[in-house]
């Protein structure tokens, strides 16, 4: 008879925050890496993918996600939030 395995215990809140140590000198980033990294959900980074707004490759059965693209996206998007703040303030 196989020893039962005690139950693992249920994470705090605080212990769920936390978020792992992600280098930012890495070539490349894992999706859910990617998402921490860009604070968006699963469904709108694989929305980037499918756009092409974000490259990625497989490395084995691992999903990979280029630094590269990640970094331009955020520029992308930062040079389109300051478009709009400009837009925005009167003359």
């Amino acid at each position: 008879m196989k020893p039962r395995l005690k139950p693992k215990r249920k994470l705090t809140k605080a212990e769920r925050c936390e978020l792992p140590f992600i280098d930012p000198a890495a070539l490349d980033y894992r999706p859910r890496q990617a998402r921490r990294l860009l604070n968006c959900g699963h469904t709108y980074l694989y929305k980037l993918l499918a756009s092409g707004a974000l490259q990625s490759f497989k490395d084995g059965g691992a999903r990979k996600i280029t630094a590269e693209s990640i970094r331009r996206h955020r520029e992308e998007m930062l040079l389109a939030a300051q478009a709009a703040v400009k837009a925005l303030t009167p003359p």
